[in-house]
Parts: C-alpha cells; structure tokens; sequence
C-alpha cells in the first residue's frame, strides 16, 4: 500500500508546470520593467537634441548657399 503524506512534497520551480495563477508568475509580469530608465531617456534626448542642432546648422547653410549659387550662375 502507498502512504500518503498529509503535506505534499516540494518540487523546485523549473520542474513544476507553467500556471498563470501563481502569485510568483505574476510578479514577472511587470509592464514597469518595458518602461525605460531616467538614463535611456536622457541619452534619447541628447541624441535628439545634438541631431536637431544637425539639422538646424544644415538648414541654414542651404538657406545662404542655394540663393548664392543662384545668384552666380545667373552673371556668368
């Protein structure tokens, strides 16, 4: 005859089945942890800001030199 034990025996976690009802496997289920950190956030802004500088610089040249290189080719 088998005994039964009136407590059941332990198992470690990796040989258990998946269940989504278990307090453990909600706890990774985190949407806090998709969100990026403070510092991730601030280089996105510093390479935000550094490419609109970029751009800005570029438009300005394009703004002084297209009227220029109009200007030159119309006296030849």
């Amino acid at each position: 005859m088998t005994s039964i034990s009136p407590t059941p025996a332990r198992h470690d976690a990796a040989s258990l089945p998946a269940n989504d009802n278990q307090p453990d496997s909600r706890a990774d289920l985190s949407f806090l942890d998709l969100l990026n950190s403070d510092e991730e956030v601030a280089e996105i802004a510093r390479r935000a800001e550094r490419l609109g500088h970029i751009v800005l610089v570029v438009m300005a040249l394009c703004f002084i030199g297209a009227p220029a290189l109009y200007l030159a080719s119309l006296y030849p």
